[in-house]
């Protein structure tokens, strides 16, 4: 699946999506202790340009 990656104000290290497109990433039995709630503020993401693309220059 390939998604595009948009430069934004945000706290290094952290990533932001829409929902519902990323829900694919989060596992279905991935689910918070307590609450049952899927744990989608808790995944770790890998950001890999495509292949023939490019990483943009450090701004």
């Amino acid at each position: 699946m390939l998604y595009e990656v948009i430069t934004y104000p945000a706290a290094k290290g952290s990533a932001a999506a829409y929902y519902p497109e990323t829900n694919v990433l989060v596992p279905l039995d991935s689910v918070a202790d307590i609450s049952d709630q899927p744990t989608s503020k808790g995944i770790v993401v890998r950001l890999d340009p495509a292949p023939g693309r490019t990483r943009p220059a450090p701004a």
